[in-house]
């Protein structure tokens, strides 16, 4: 799975305190017209779903075969 992927590579390369708790996957992120991205509407969806439980989260407690590679 991407998730644990993404997430043993974290641990990799990372100091242990920047290894994301959350990666969450969206088909794509909201745009500006000239092609930035627009911060403040993915703060404002976040807030939004915060009492919802998505499906697209993936926590690293999830994944129990990485607690032994912690550094």
């Amino acid at each position: 799975e991407l998730a644990l992927e993404l997430f043993k590579h974290t641990i990799e390369v990372l100091a242990k305190f920047k290894i994301p708790r959350i990666i969450e996957f969206v088909n794509e992120l909201p745009k500006t017209i000239s092609g930035k991205i627009r911060r403040v509407e993915l703060r404002e969806n976040e807030e939004g779903k915060k009492a919802e439980a998505a499906s697209n989260e993936y926590f690293y407690h999830q994944f129990p075969e990485l607690s032994s590679k912690k550094k």
